[in-house]
């Protein structure tokens, strides 16, 4: 009698998570909609790290150009912060966030970073950006 009740014991846990595996649905992946303004952005950022890779990859970019597109990414930075407040506005504060650190480092603001690892933040934020967002047309940096 009592193996008995154990195997009914065990029966119904392993219908219980049998049931419950089945029926979790995976999670949907939320795209959040795009304001012309932040594509804009964005697309800015895009044709800025394309121009200024090789350059990095190389170890070729002057100081003077190097401050200058610092500068021009702690003003997209800003940008995305003021398109920040709707949805998505945690993820663009956080892009925000890793362009002026990218931004420092490239600029040799930033000692024990270089300008490979500013380039690896700015990539970073384009690669997850068409993860979380529905900008239509966006194209990688792969895609010249």
């Amino acid at each position: 009698m009592r193996a008995r009740r154990q195997a009914l014991v065990v029966v119904a846990i392993l219908l219980l998570v049998a049931t419950r595996a089945s029926s979790a649905e995976p999670a949907i992946a939320i795209k959040y909609a795009t304001s012309p303004d932040l594509r804009a952005v964005m697309g800015e950022l895009r044709k800025t790290v394309i121009n200024h890779h090789t350059l990095i990859t190389h170890r070729r970019l002057p100081k003077a150009s190097a401050v200058v597109l610092a500068g021009d990414l702690r003003r997209t930075a800003h940008q995305l912060r003021g398109n920040a407040g709707g949805e998505g506005d945690a993820i663009l504060t956080q892009y925000a966030t890793e362009l002026e650190r990218g931004a420092d480092a490239i600029s040799g603001a930033h000692e024990g970073r270089s300008a490979l690892d500013g380039l690896f933040d700015l990539v970073g934020v384009l690669e997850s950006y068409p993860v979380h967002f529905d900008h239509p047309g966006w194209k990688g940096l792969q895609d010249q």
